[in-house]
């Protein structure tokens, strides 16, 4: 068995990532989709997470977002200076980021 690091690195949501075509994939702190603790290169476009998304409004996205929209196609829920939030209070504001982010609609592609 081969050490991957703790389940932050792989299951803990990090960045929101914009599409090309317009969707959205959830991915973790190696941009791997949430779960994948695989080295191997992923296409999120043809990942079955990739998402449409309702409710994610440029103001929303600013409030999520732990650097206040500097990449207005990565939305970061915590600094990745770090690897997790480690502190009661970056856990306290990474948890409200979080449930800001699960009150979206998000459908996969027909």
């Amino acid at each position: 068995m081969v050490f991957q690091g703790d389940m932050r690195f792989t299951h803990f949501p990090y960045c929101l990532r914009k599409l090309d075509d317009g969707r959205y994939i959830l991915v973790n702190r190696r941009y791997k989709p949430l779960g994948v603790v695989s080295r191997k290169r992923v296409v999120y476009e043809d990942h079955p997470t990739a998402m449409r998304t309702e409710g994610l409004t440029d103001e929303l996205a600013l409030e999520i977002d732990v650097n206040g929209g500097a990449k207005p196609d990565h939305i970061y829920l915590y600094n990745g200076a770090s690897t997790a939030p480690r502190t009661e209070q970056a856990t306290s504001e990474y948890l409200q980021r979080l449930s800001k982010l699960m009150t979206l609609k998000m459908y996969a592609a027909a």
